[in-house]
Formats: structure tokens, C-alpha cells, sequence
């Protein structure tokens, strides 16, 4: 049957109507947004057929700029609505490194001569039988009729009526959609540039910010901003606290910050001061100021005990508290802020299941009434959440899944859908708006990272990437090729490069965000955490890409491992949920035993393969502690206690002689790297940065060349202007 002509696709137990773009499950409609509509019906239309990602992403979302991670989403909501498992094929099908393809019977048919259709109302959706689809039904035989002319005026009253009603439905249909943001229609400006501002406030007026900056001592202060010119001013002179939250009253008269001393808690509280500046006065002693009522009548605040934590309003000199909701410790609040409207306050939680996270945004009304869910609640970690004024949409800081970094994103609860705002590998915290909404105020934090080599000699450190990506876990190959992980479109991908400047992509995103890539015993494969079978497995794939297949199946998720020299025995850390992280070693028949029986962060194998260095901290003592055993087992041969003046970082290393085991620390703003000899010894700081972190180390199989991947994260206000 010619597909023009076709109206309905029969599936399953589903049924599209192509001309009312709408999908039917058992006479029910499911509501779809349009391009979830649009991707299940190309694929029908194409069925049986391999379609490639660039294809799909042309047909669905022509003329647009989208990125792949926005096509396996889309996939992965439209697997959910058809009530299919990522594990099963019953409607589509993945094909590798290619594309999709939709694999059901599809039952195509034109439009039948009696046909249901779906009319919703405010509370059902109503199946009414009718005759035919679009031609008019055939009128009854009447008499004929002197024609009146004041039937034609009275219509076209009515007709005007009708177009007058028309535009201001229509006025008023668009205002409901309000502002929409999104990467192709606003514009980044800058507000600062020392790389040190943390967190924004802003006025309704959105002429003036608030933002906090700590110094080289980690002295504190809070400064106020005009956006126009640019000019700052000093409101708190430097301390040693942490001023945590901070608002403009809705009159611009003061602002309020809430504080953390350090060596002085009797000075710890909520404070106000006036807008330009003045001696501050102390409002309450404890807890974070959330923000004012649009009216400036009432104050937002949380406070916390040993027991949990509690939403609090109050008049804004502190007077007559009241509490809207008290949450145990297993809740946190995110974010909180009032509502347009001043009737209910917006939160953003957080919440600790035995086995799991997670996190949701909901309305707490103010004067009574019962809590209102906005997002449910879902894995995928929200920072933040504010209303548009208007109340047709959410901005919200979300965790993207496949990178460490949280980006802004529009949410329409009607619809239910999602529109990015940012598309950048930073990270995005606090927002702010003012009163006309147009424009988003946020801190952007960024990291810049290099690799450099040195190579054996006097001479320092040469680099060998342009600074400007973000690159971490760089290891060397036995043939001189360093694999290593890059940041690019909000996901972690493993690369390997040859000493020509070339380089090869291993794998393709999705894959979450901790990667933690080791090399194989062998040195022929990289071995990573992958979350594409639904929770974190190592993983295996060789150095040109092919390969590639899952190695373990464990009960608990697993950080990072490897494979040993035989090609069949992992050794992995994995997380055994009260008693911490654990050494875990599985042998060729699959049986696993534990290396180390107490929580630990950092390991690795020696060059000979026979023994394991742990580091782990000893609660009793109270001390950092590098742990030396055989990899077959037994008791530790060595245990060192770490010095304390060199923290612990995130990573750890034999040297090539199997002479001393380095890692990184961070002290201040300089980036060291300690070695420690395992027959004892005082440990040796390698190597300086200053004012730069080291993120990660490895030496060349000969010990020749030492690589580092070294860091910086910058830290600036920004406003998201809509263009």
C-alpha cells in the first residue's frame, strides 16, 4: 500500500494515526511530544530498515543542530512509552556503532469509512463515533427559504465575534508558551573575570548581582555588582568563613548573606546590611537565607540540626517563624525559592533510598495545603529549579549522565517537555532571574586541562595539547601511544594517540560518567566502566577500537579494574554499599574473593604483577595509609603511613621500577606529586606547578618520559540572555 495514503499504523497493541499525529494503546491515547511523534513515525515508515544516526537526526530534526546524546534519549524515552526494556527488541532495535531499526509488524491501512477519534476534555477523553473523515454529511431535504438579510448581519456578528475571539485566544495561547531558551537564541555575556566568583544573586530589577569570592588564604567576601558598568563594590571585608547564600530584599533596600566562621562560630548566622554597603547586623544565628516574598513581607530560610532539615518562614527581621516542612536526614534541599506568585516555595530534593539517589522538584504551599510534585522523581540528579515568572516553564540545573557537569535546562510541565538551554562541557550552579525573566544569571565553572611530558633530564615540562579540552586518565601503551579521556559534547569519550599527533576515537559516549580506563595486563586492550547494560561494568575493547565486550556482571557497581597479564583474571574496585568501596579479585571461573576487606580509594599493580599498593585510611589511628600486599593473597608486607602535609589525591602509581609508589596531591593552588619508597624512606616531591592542579600521571613503559594531565577550574558569574 502506498504509504501516502496511509493513515493508520497498527503494532502490537498500538495504533498511529498519522493525520492527528496522535498513538493509541487500547483505545487510550499516550500523550507524545512532537518530535518523539515525529521519530516513531519516520521509523515506522522506514520499518525493517537500517536507519543511520545522521539519517534519523536529518529526517527528525531537519535544519537543526542536534547532537547524537539528543537522539539516543529520544530513543530511550520512545523505548519507555512502548513499554519495551533496554534489553529487549520487541519494537526497536539497536545496531551497533550504526543507527536504529524498527523491528515489530506494522499493519498499515487507509482511512476506514467508520473511524473512532479522540475529543479531549478538562478531565476525560471522550471516543465518539463518526461517518466519514473530512467530507460534510449529506443534509436532509428541506423547503426552500426566504432569504433574510438579517440573518446575514447576525453572522457576520458572529464571524467577527468568532475572529476577535480567534486572536485573543491566540494571544493568549502563545503568552501561556512563554520564553523559550535555548542555545541558537540567547547570548553568554560575562560578568566577572577572576576565575574566583561562586554562586549569583540577582535584583528583580536585574540591574545589580551578589557574589561571593575567596582569596589565595581562602578569606571570604561578598561583593555587589552593577550589570551595566561593570562596577564592583566590596560589601564584606575578607574572612576566614564561607558565606553560603545570600539575597536582595524585593525593594533593593539590603541584603542579607548567611555566614560560616571558621575560628569564630559565635559569629555564624544571617545577616543584613544595607545595599550599599554599611555596618551588617545580625538577623538570625543560624541557618541559610533563602530569599523574600514578592511582596518583601516574609523571609525563606533553612535551618538544620543533627536530626535533618527544615523549611522555614519568617517576617524579615527574624520575628514570628513558622515552619512549612521538617525532613529527616535522608532529604536534602537542593534549592529553595518562592514562587511567582508568592503562595508556595519551589524546592529541589534530594533523596537517600538504601540502594539508590534520588531527586525531584515540588511546591510547598505557605499558607496549607497539600505538596505539589513539578518533576517526579527520578536518578538523574537535579541542582537546582526557579519558575519563570510567567509559570509556563522551569529552568533546571541537571547532571548531564555521561559527564560530570550540570547544564541548564527548560521544562514544560504541561507538555512535559525538555529544552536544553546550555550546550557547553562547563558547569552550571545557582540560578537567578530577575523580575522580566529574559535573561538567566548563574555561575559557569570550567576546567582547563593540558597533558605534558618530560622527559628524563634537567629540562622541565613540555605541552602536548593546546590547554583548551578538558583531558583526564592518560595512560601509556607498550607501543608508545597514550590512551586517554576527553570531555566533548557533554560526554566522557576514550581516545588513543600516537606520537604523530593522530588519534583514534575508542568508544562513542554513552557510557556514564566515570570511565576510569586502565590498561590490560597484556597492554593490548583498554579496559573501562561502561552503565550501557544499566549499572557500571568493566568493559573491554582493544587499542583500535574493535573488540569490544563486557567483563564482568557483578551484584555491586564497579568503579574501575583491569585485566591481568593471563588475559583472564580481573582485579576491581567495587562498591559494597556499608562496608565502602572494595578490592575485588575474580579468577578465570568467575569465583571473586576480596583483595582488601576495608574501605579504600586508591590502588594499583606493580610492574611485576605480584604485588598490589592500597591507599586507605585507618579510623583508628586516624592516619592515610598506603598498603602493600601479594596479589595472590596473604597478609600486607609493608604498611606506610601517608605524611599529612601531602593529602591524598585521585590517583596512584607504582614507579616503572617497582622501586616506590607516586601520587598526586593538592595543596593550596599547586599541583605536586609525591613518591613514596616502599622500603622506606622520606617521600619526594617530584614536581611543582604552581598555581595548577595535577589531575593525573603515568610514566613510558622504560620510565623515560613522565606524562601529566595537568588542571585549573575557573569560576565566573555569566548572564544567558534571551536574543
Amino acid at each position: 500500500m502506498d504509504d501516502n495514503r496511509v493513515r493508520y499504523y497498527d503494532f502490537g497493541e498500538f495504533r498511529l494515526d498519522a493525520k492527528r499525529r496522535i498513538l493509541i494503546k487500547e483505545g487510550n491515547r499516550i500523550p507524545l511530544t512532537g518530535k518523539i511523534f515525529d521519530l516513531l513515525f519516520v521509523m515506522i515508515r522506514n520499518r525493517g530498515q537500517v536507519l543511520e544516526h545522521d539519517e534519523l537526526l536529518e529526517k527528525v530534526w531537519e535544519g537543526t543542530f542536534v547532537e547524537q546524546a539528543n537522539l539516543k534519549k529520544s530513543i530511550s524515552n520512545l523505548r519507555q512509552i512502548l513499554g519495551e526494556s533496554p534489553h529487549e527488541c520487541l519494537y526497536i532495535k539497536t545496531i551497533p556503532r550504526r543507527g536504529y531499526s524498527f523491528v515489530a509488524d506494522v499493519r498499515p491501512a487507509a482511512d476506514d469509512s467508520e473511524t473512532a477519534y479522540y475529543r479531549e476534555t478538562e478531565t476525560e477523553i471522550v471516543v465518539e463515533e463518526i461517518i466519514d473523515d473530512d467530507s460534510p454529511a449529506p443534509l436532509p431535504a428541506a423547503a426552500p427559504r426566504r432569504f433574510d438579510r438579517r440573518f446575514l448581519l447576525l453572522g457576520g456578528f458572529v464571524l467577527l465575534l468568532a475572529a476577535l475571539g480567534a486572536a485573543f485566544g491566540m494571544k493568549s495561547y502563545f503568552s501561556k508558551r512563554g520564553l523559550r531558551f535555548s542555545p541558537e537564541n540567547t547570548r553568554l555575556v560575562k560578568l566577572t573575570s577572576d576565575g574566583k566568583g561562586f554562586g549569583v544573586e540577582v535584583s528583580a530589577d536585574g540591574n545589580y548581582i551578589l557574589y561571593p569570592t575567596s582569596d589565595r588564604d581562602n578569606l571570604a567576601s561578598l561583593w555587589l555588582q552593577q550589570v551595566a558598568s561593570g562596577s564592583t563594590t566590596r560589601l564584606t571585608p575578607p574572612a576566614d568563613a564561607a558565606i553560603w547564600s545570600y539575597a536582595f530584599t524585593p525593594d533593593g533596600n539590603y541584603v542579607y548573606y548567611s555566614v560560616y566562621h571558621r575560628t569564630d562560630p559565635s559569629q555564624n548566622g544571617i545577616y543584613r546590611i544595607p545595599f550599599l554597603g554599611g555596618k551588617p547586623q545580625r538577623v538570625l544565628d543560624k541557618g541559610l537565607i533563602r530569599g523574600f516574598s514578592p511582596d518583601g513581607g516574609r523571609m525563606l530560610t533553612t535551618q538544620f540540626d543533627d536530626a535533618g532539615s527544615e523549611l522555614v518562614v519568617s517576617k524579615p527581621d527574624g520575628g514570628e517563624p513558622r515552619s512549612l516542612v521538617r525532613l529527616p536526614l535522608e532529604y536534602r534541599f537542593w534549592s529553595a525559592n518562592w514562587t511567582p506568585d508568592g503562595a508556595a516555595v519551589l524546592c529541589a530534593l534530594r533523596r537517600q533510598y538504601p540502594d539508590r539517589t534520588t531527586y525531584y522538584v515540588s511546591e510547598i504551599p505557605v499558607d496549607g495545603g497539600a505538596e505539589k510534585t513539578i518533576i517526579a522523581e527520578q536518578e538523574r540528579k537535579i541542582n537546582g529549579a526557579i519558575w519563570l515568572p510567567d509559570r509556563s516553564s522551569l529552568l533546571v540545573v541537571v547532571k548531564e549522565p555521561d559527564a560530570e557537569i550540570r547544564q541548564i535546562w527548560q521544562y514544560f510541565p504541561e507538555s512535559g517537555e525538555w529544552r536544553r538551554v546550555t550546550n557547553d562541557n562547563n558547569s552550571y550552579f545557582l540560578l537567578g532571574l530577575p523580575r522580566d525573566g529574559r535573561s538567566i544569571f548563574t555561575t559557569q565553572a570550567g576546567e582547563t586541562t593540558a597533558i605534558l611530558q618530560k622527559d628524563d633530564g634537567p629540562d622541565g615540562f613540555r605541552q602536548l595539547t593546546g590547554g583548551t579540552g578538558v583531558f583526564d586518565n592518560v595512560w601509556w601503551t607498550p607501543d608508545g601511544r597514550l590512551v586517554y579521556v576527553a570531555l566533548e559534547n557533554q560526554q566522557a569519550v576514550i581516545y588513543v594517540a600516537s606520537p604523530d599527533g593522530s588519534r583514534q576515537k575508542l568508544t562513542s559516549g554513552g557510557d556514564g560518567e566515570w570511565l576510569q580506563p586502565r590498561l590490560s595486563g597484556d597492554g593490548a586492550h583498554v579496559v573501562f566502566v561502561s552503565e550501557r547494560s544499566g549499572s557500571p561494568q568493566l568493559w573491554q575493547i582493544d587499542l583500535e577500537g574493535n573488540d569490544l565486550r563486557r567483563l564482568t556482571n557483578s551484584d555491586q557497581p564497579v568503579f574501575n579494574g583491569t585485566v591481568l597479564a593471563d588475559s583472564r583474571t580481573l582485579v576491581y574496585m567495587a562498591n559494597f554499599g556499608a562496608r565502602g568501596w572494595l578490592l575485588v579479585k575474580q579468577s578465570a571461573d568467575g569465583r571473586t574473593a576480596l583483595l582488601f576487606d576495608r574501605d579504600m580509594s586508591l590502588w594499583d599493580i606493580s610492574p611485576d604483577g605480584r604485588a598490589v599498593a592500597i591507599e586507605s585510611r585507618d579510623e583508628k589511628a586516624g592516619k592515610e595509609q598506603l598498603v602493600l600486599r601479594p596479589l595472590d593473597g596473604g597478609e600486607p608486607f609493608r604498611v606506610i603511613d601517608l605524611p599529612a602535609k601531602y593529602p591524598v589525591g585521585r590517583h596512584l602509581r607504582w614507579t616503572p621500577d617497582g622501586k616506590s609508589v607516586a601520587y598526586n596531591t593538592v595543596e593550596g593552588e599547586s599541583g605536586e606529586l609525591v613518591q613514596v619508597p616502599v622500603d622506606g624512606g622520606e617521600p619526594q616531591v617530584l614536581t611543582r606547578l604552581p598555581a595548577e592542579a595535577v589531575k593525573w600521571f603515568d610514566w613510558s613503559p622504560d620510565g623515560a618520559r613522565l606524562t601529566i594531565v595537568r588542571s585549573k577550574t575557573l569560576t565566573e558569574v555569566v548572564q544567558i540572555k534571551a536574543e
